[in-house]
């Protein structure tokens, strides 16, 4: 009797790890794929400065995300000292999961149940208010870009435009309902939803100006129709589901495809997309376990 019960404990876990691995697995074939299908020796570093440039951005997209952060905690709880290990905590988080669910329940810590629902939804305004900021832009990239483009991406970027614009304004049925649940209620003035909105809007340009300086420092020459092209790729990007390696692998693909569509050379593109997750992602993540582990070190040394 004692096997069958383990046997029926393991499974669940069983199965789900050997999922975990088939997705792995897959994400590094696709992965695989993407590079054969690219011409390395065509690609050189021609502009190191502008490498530089998008490298030195990564304070101020970090630096821009705590503060949306900081911001939408002090419109649901006040001031807490505790929030910077709940944002590093979140930053590790998304390295394996989708930015929403890291924005959220990844900032959740055992020892901050009381702040439990204020982070659940600050993760969700300020998740709510970047979807809007990316699909707006995508939407005009797209209209701009009507005559090259099926009209159809216009009018899917405008639908969900609209629908998460209206729920960011307006608290959405589905919010109110989780407050109930949570027992938790908070109002926000349209002035500290457009100083959100700003700053998601920051973070989006910051993001833009470092792929196009990458794509620079690789060759490929600035244009207006390039930024048109970042817009679409962004929304595209921003529409599709994504987990663990597969953040990347989906990022790369998307915006290779969209590019490529567009006639631009495949190589720059990839390889900007690669470091724009290593320098936002990875180097985040690093960031946060060196200093989680000093702060535990000076705590218990």
């Amino acid at each position: 009797m004692q096997s069958n019960v383990k046997t029926t404990h393991l499974k669940p876990w069983l199965s789900f790890f050997l999922r975990l691995v088939l997705l792995v697995a897959l994400c590094f074939a696709l992965y695989q794929v993407q590079v054969k299908w690219l011409d390395f020796h065509a690609l050189h570093l021609e502009s190191p400065l502008w490498l530089c440039c998008a490298f030195l951005l990564v304070p101020l997209n970090l630096g821009v995300e705590w503060l949306r952060f900081k911001k939408s905690m002090e419109v649901c709880v006040g001031r807490s000292d505790e929030l910077w290990d709940s944002f590093l905590q979140g930053l590790m988080v998304s390295f394996f999961t989708p930015s929403i669910f890291a924005t959220t329940f990844g900032r959740m810590r055992l020892t901050q149940k009381q702040h439990t629902p204020a982070l659940v939804f600050s993760g969700v305004y300020c998740g709510l208010a970047q979807f809007t900021v990316t699909l707006g832009f995508a939407t005009l990239g797209a209209s701009m870009l009507m005559h090259e483009v099926p009209i159809n991406s216009l009018w899917i970027f405008l639908a969900v435009f609209l629908v998460s614009g209206t729920a960011f304004i307006l608290n959405p049925r589905f919010i109110l309902s989780l407050m109930k649940r949570f027992e938790f209620s908070f109002e926000w003035s349209i002035q500290q939803k457009a100083f959100l909105f700003g700053l998601s809007v920051l973070r989006y340009l910051v993001f833009s100006f470092q792929f196009h300086a990458l794509l620079q420092a690789f060759g490929q020459d600035f244009s207006l129709h390039q930024v048109w092209v970042l817009m679409m790729s962004y929304g595209f990007i921003t529409l599709s589901p994504s987990i663990l390696f597969g953040k990347i692998v989906v990022r790369e693909g998307i915006a290779v495809a969209v590019f490529s569509f567009f006639l631009y050379p495949k190589e720059p593109v990839f390889v900007a997309a690669f470091l724009t997750w290593l320098f936002n992602v990875v180097l985040p993540l690093i960031f946060a376990v060196l200093r989680i582990l000093f702060r535990w070190k000076s705590l218990y040394s």
